[in-house]
This record gives structure tokens, sequence and C-alpha cells, in this order.
């Protein structure tokens, strides 16, 4: 019998999650933020253009913004 610490039980745990998500979302009403689109919209744009202009190279990738809160340092 497989334990949850090898890969396969890992595995198992990965795809309980994902189907808890997918579940979730499922039943998720998208059409709340159909007001917001235009803002959702340009402030990914946003987030796009900090990144070209002011984000910080990880392995040759210029695609990590420092938050502060979610950082690390390689």
């Amino acid at each position: 019998m497989h334990s949850l610490n090898s890969y396969f039980g890992r595995q198992v745990i990965y795809l309980c999650c994902a189907l808890i998500v997918f579940l979730a979302l499922l039943y998720f009403d998208y059409h709340l933020f159909a007001d917001f689109i235009t803002f959702i919209y340009f402030a990914g744009l946003g987030a796009l253009a900090l990144c070209l202009s002011s984000a910080w190279s990880i392995h040759g990738n210029k695609s990590w913004i420092d938050t502060g809160l979610f950082s690390s340092a390689f």
C-alpha cells in the first residue's frame, strides 16, 4: 500500500484538492464580475506593465514582482 508521503499519495491528494476547487468553481456565478470586467482587464494590463518595467530577474526570467509578502531570494 502506498503512503500519502509517496509520489502516488501526493498525486491523489492533489487530485482531490483539484476536484474540490473544480466543484466549487462549477457552481460559482461568474456573472457577478460582469460590471467590473473593464477594471479587471486594465488591472491585468497594469500588472503586466509593472512586471515588464520594474520586476527583478530570477534564473533569466524577468517575471517576479517583489511584494514583500511573497518574495524569495534564489
